[in-house]
């Protein structure tokens, strides 16, 4: 793969994403992974980097499928971590 950075696709990428973030444009799946990567792949750009933990942030806080997925998760965590009761004598 070239280190040299294509701005047809930095172009493309970035009307995907907005696109997608402003309800205008739905996502296949190939798109999905397609913006995904180029994201990952840009991280180190401040604004990329900005814009991940907003989504992320609005997806943990707004999206209760997100909230009870990740409650169901830390239960069956703890309950299948949990040590078994021990059962006590009297006396």
């Amino acid at each position: 793969m070239e280190d040299v950075e294509d701005p047809t696709r930095d172009a493309v990428m970035m009307s995907l994403l907005v696109g997608g973030l402003t309800g205008q444009r739905h996502f296949s799946d190939e798109d999905r992974r397609a913006v995904g990567e180029w994201m990952v792949d840009h991280t180190d750009v401040p604004e990329v980097r900005a814009l991940l933990i907003k989504i992320v942030s609005t997806q943990i806080v707004e999206t209760s499928e997100f909230r009870v997925g990740v409650a169901e998760a830390i239960r069956e965590r703890f309950q299948s971590s949990a040590p078994t009761p021990v059962e006590s004598s009297p006396g």
